[in-house]
């Protein structure tokens, strides 16, 4: 299946950048300077399929922000290196700059991140008490656990 939209973004690529010139080379210079063009203009359209597969996987990248790193991302970004996109945030919408290879774990701006995670924490405390809840495991019934573990360890080494 991934393979026939793979085809089918690279048919839709092909007809719309790609445009064919019939004609006659004139000489073997002519000729190398056409495959060279068209080895440029095929390895454009992997790019640009390669590219739109990106944006269809991470939908919170902004299309058409890839680029190299600018001296303006490197006052935001910490380390930028390989490529750069900017990605909008999922709760606010405010666009930020990020490395591509960062973009699978980066989906919030700076300040929606850390109510994010405040917010998840809070979810995972609330479970695991609930959990120690279901299993008997109040402070006192802990205490009374420490209690007969350390008595037995005191009938173990006298």
């Amino acid at each position: 299946m991934a393979k026939n939209k793979t085809n089918e973004a690279i048919k839709i690529v092909t007809a719309a950048t790609m445009t064919t010139e019939v004609r006659e080379p004139a000489s073997a210079q002519d000729v190398q300077a056409m495959l060279t063009a068209l080895k440029d203009k095929k390895a454009q359209i992997k790019q640009a399929v390669k590219d739109q597969e990106f944006y269809t996987k991470y939908t919170w990248v902004v299309p058409g922000s890839i680029r190299s790193p600018s001296a303006n991302d490197f006052n935001v970004l910490t380390h930028a290196h390989g490529k750069v996109c900017d990605i909008s945030c999922q709760q606010c919408g405010t666009v930020r700059p990020v490395n591509k290879q960062d973009v699978f774990q980066v989906k919030y701006c700076k300040e929606c991140r850390a109510t994010v995670t405040k917010a998840e924490d809070k979810v995972k405390r609330a479970e695991k008490a609930a959990e120690k809840r279901a299993a008997g495991m109040t402070p006192e019934a802990i205490k009374a656990k420490m209690a007969e573990l350390e008595a037995e360890l005191a009938s173990l080494a006298a």
